[in-house]
């Protein structure tokens, strides 16, 4: 990815060359754009390196020698300037970080789709053809003897023809499962990757049993942003998810026990189980 823009600090160059000329500053920075631009070390040819910033007049050509001279660093292979090269450095990592994080947010939005997929043909929902066929009336004909008799017996073996396909399908779906926490941890571990953490290891049990239990990828992603510093950023940051799905997990079951709890000590509670009518006779008259 070529640079396009690059940070310029104002009081660290302001400082630098506050002892410059303004056409010595002037250039400067041209040699620093055409090093950013090109993204490599300063050609050793002096006329041509004049000629890619514009450096034409004697007064800018000296202007060139004086800068390379007192901010670059003459090597074989070109005019050397750490500053640059660490810019140059910092954004190619960058943009290859970005690069693997949208390649794993494509594979996640790919298997959520097979997931989707997988789900459908497990329940059933994905063969509308059977149901269809299923409720429709069998005609009715009549024997040699003129007695009406109902042609069931083929719709019957469709039926368990059907009903054993289905569980044939739902046999073979399970297995997608498995393939699909393997799939879905490969996903997460290039994510925590491109965020930082060095070393992951897509097999570990905490892991798939975070993925099968329902843990996205944004939960692993943002849980590692937290951990690159700590001394094992993935236990850390698997530890973490594993928090936050118990913490989840509990405050769901609070939520559904507290209705039941607030019911049972209402004031109002056992109005049902009243009698209205005691200590009133059947003509209205109080006993």
């Amino acid at each position: 990815m070529a640079i396009n823009h690059y940070p310029h600090h104002i009081g660290d160059f302001d400082r630098s060359t506050r002892h410059l000329s303004r056409l010595e500053r002037s250039v400067y920075r041209d040699l620093m754009d055409l090093y950013y631009d090109s993204e490599a070390r300063l050609t050793l040819d002096m006329a041509a390196l004049c000629r890619r910033i514009i450096a034409r007049s004697t007064a800018e050509r000296a202007a060139v020698v004086q800068v390379l001279g007192e901010f670059f660093l003459k090597t074989d292979t070109g005019w050397y300037h750490s500053r640059c090269e660490d810019e140059i450095a910092a954004y190619q990592a960058n943009g290859s970080q970005r690069a693997l994080a949208g390649k794993a947010s494509a594979e996640a939005r790919r298997l959520k789709k097979e997931q989707e997929v997988a789900s459908g043909s497990a329940t059933g929902h994905a063969a509308p053809l059977n149901l269809v066929g299923k409720s429709v009336a069998t005609p009715v004909q009549r024997d040699g003897n003129g007695e009406a008799t109902n042609q069931n017996q083929n719709q019957n073996q469709n039926q368990n023809q059907d009903t054993h396909t289905a569980a044939g399908n739902q046999t073979q779906a399970e297995p997608s499962g498995s393939a699909r926490v393997v799939s879905v941890a490969s996903s997460v571990c290039m994510a925590m990757k491109a965020v930082g953490i060095g070393s992951t290891n897509t097999a570990h049990p905490d892991l798939l049993e975070l993925i099968s239990k329902g843990a996205d990828i944004g939960l692993f992603v943002a849980a590692a942003k937290g951990a690159v510093k700590k001394q094992n950023p993935f236990a850390y940051a698997l530890g973490t998810v594993k928090g936050q799905m118990r913490d989840a997990a509990a405050l769901a079951e609070t939520a559904l026990a507290a209705p039941q709890s607030a019911a049972k000590h209402t004031k109002h509670a056992g109005f049902s189980s009243l009698n209205y009518h005691e200590g009133i006779e059947a003509d209205g008259s109080f006993a």
